[in-house]
């Protein structure tokens, strides 16, 4: 969708902030995803393959869900090394705020939804029950509780709260908001001398994609372009603030995705349409898309600037997995990787965070749920199964 990936105003707007971004450090080519969206947060927070951790697929049904609890993030090995942590946007490794929330795995203070976007879609429903459904065949006869899903909000040390309920309005501010108390968090640390781990999940241009009022029409070129633009300045207000408070050429600052497109489409019902209009992803000249093990899905944008480390107007086709910046960010700010444990993510300073032309990774194992799907070797790829989309059943390949 970027404009330095071949999309920008081709897709509706351009992104300038993004595209200066990747111009100003190390722009992937190569940059490799787990298959869906829970799976993806879990092994970029870890540095481990998503199935090590329970987190292999997507929660439905009502189900348990949510990180192992003794997995240790980027925040909790930062934070160990005396670092302000905070979290800010989607979630979606927990349901539970107690107990599998951003602040039970080592932010010291998080605002988030739990699980998908999808959800606001719920209370918009006129036949949207209350009380408790049934979900067989997948969770069995239990009686599931139903309720439109909540944003919440914690600290260190105390209890969650709930601020809002994740509608069709919250989904229009959120994005706003989270930038403005991540900008806040930043304040905050800088004030207290301390050095700070951000987590930034921006929610669009998730589906249903409903701009900011302040976006909505600005490109006249429907939801999708006013999104882009949206999504393009408010990663500039961070990049502004961290310019504002000095910390620039101290900052290490990742922008990644964690999928790649959804290649679905829905046409709007009536217009204006308050559910996000027209939308269909976008994964440049990759097959397939989201929820798949095509180049589609596990090929996203990714791009790392580190004044002072990262030469500018790097482009790299090297092959990285989204593991190898636990590895590699941990390192870089002083703490300590885990040894206790399997670690998938290599430790790739000198690539990600240095001039150095090879990244050492000549493979990646493409998961989906519980099973390998395809291997990619140098420039080849196995594929084991047979599935062109979200909708398709996986056959083995004979």
């Amino acid at each position: 969708e970027l404009g330095c990936y071949g999309g920008g105003v081709l897709r509706g707007a351009p992104t300038p902030r993004i595209d200066r971004l990747a111009a100003e450090g190390k722009q992937l080519l190569n940059h490799n995803v787990e298959a869906q969206c829970t799976p993806s947060r879990s092994a970029l927070l870890t540095g481990r393959h998503a199935i090590r951790s329970g987190t292999q697929a997507i929660p439905v049904a009502g189900g348990p869900d949510g990180l192992t609890q003794w997995e240790v993030t980027i925040a909790k090995a930062l934070s160990d090394a005396g670092y302000a942590t905070g979290m800010w946007g989607k979630w979606h490794l927990g349901s539970d705020p107690d107990h599998r929330s951003p602040v039970d795995f080592g932010f010291d203070e998080a605002v988030w939804c739990p699980r998908t976007a999808d959800e606001t879609f719920w209370p918009e429903q006129s036949y949207f029950p209350n009380g408790e459904v049934t979900a067989a065949p997948y969770a069995g006869e239990a009686k599931i509780p139903l309720h439109p899903q909540h944003i919440y909000s914690r600290k260190k040390g105390e209890k969650p709260e709930v601020i809002a309920t994740y509608d069709f309005e919250f989904r229009a501010l959120f994005d706003r908001k989270i930038t403005e108390w991540a900008s806040d968090f930043m304040t905050r640390a800088k004030g207290d001398g301390k050095p700070f781990f951000l987590y930034l999940p921006y929610t669009q241009v998730h589906i249903p994609p409903i701009p900011d009022p302040e976006y909505a029409g600005k490109t006249k070129r429907g939801n999708w372009g006013d999104i882009l633009t949206q999504m393009d300045d408010f990663t500039g207000m961070i990049l502004d603030k961290l310019e504002e408070l000095g910390v620039t050429e101290d900052t290490i600052v990742a922008w990644v995705s964690d999928n790649g497109g959804d290649y679905d489409y829905r046409f709007p019902a009536i217009d204006p349409d308050p559910a996000g209009g027209q939308w269909k992803g976008f994964s440049g000249p990759w097959r397939g898309g989201l929820f798949t093990s095509l180049e589609g899905s596990n090929r996203t944008p990714c791009m790392i600037r580190g004044p002072g480390h990262i030469s500018p107007g790097q482009v790299s086709n090297e092959m990285v997995h989204e593991v190898d910046l636990f590895t590699t960010l941990v390192k870089a700010g002083g703490g300590t990787v885990p040894g206790d444990r399997i670690i998938d993510g290599m430790d790739m300073t000198d690539f990600l965070l240095g001039d150095a032309e090879e990244s050492g990774r000549e493979t990646i194992v493409c998961l989906n749920g519980n099973r390998v799907q395809a291997v990619k070797w140098r420039q080849w790829k196995l594929h084991l199964f047979k599935q062109d989309d979200m909708y398709s059943t996986w056959v083995p390949y004979n």
